[in-house]
């Protein structure tokens, strides 16, 4: 097991390989699902197009955080970015293509 990952959850490499497109789709975890245990950013449209252009966005509203070593956004619930909170602004460090 890794993290949330345990074996009665896993699929062997030779099953992946022999699906179709849709079938690897269908098997795999959404990005999202290694993530669980990093603080998540929940990002607005805007927002979501700023950090999928590698830009720094500046994070408002009440619990909004001031600095986080880690975190990752999401927008409508899929990962686009992970990156880190700096003076209130979320700075990605990879963005998530594909999404």
């Amino acid at each position: 097991a890794v993290g949330p990952f345990i074996d009665a959850i896993s699929i062997d490499l030779g099953t992946l390989e022999s699906a179709d497109q849709a079938g690897r789709d269908a098997m795999l975890l959404p990005v999202a699902a290694a993530l669980s245990a990093v603080p998540e950013i929940r990002l607005a449209a805007g927002d979501a197009t700023a950090i999928r252009n590698g830009n720094a966005v500046l994070l408002t509203g009440a619990g909004a955080p001031i600095e986080l070593h880690e975190a990752w956004a999401s927008f409508r619930g899929q990962a686009i970015a992970v990156g880190f909170v700096e003076f209130g602004q979320f700075k990605p460090r990879r963005v998530i293509l594909g999404t």
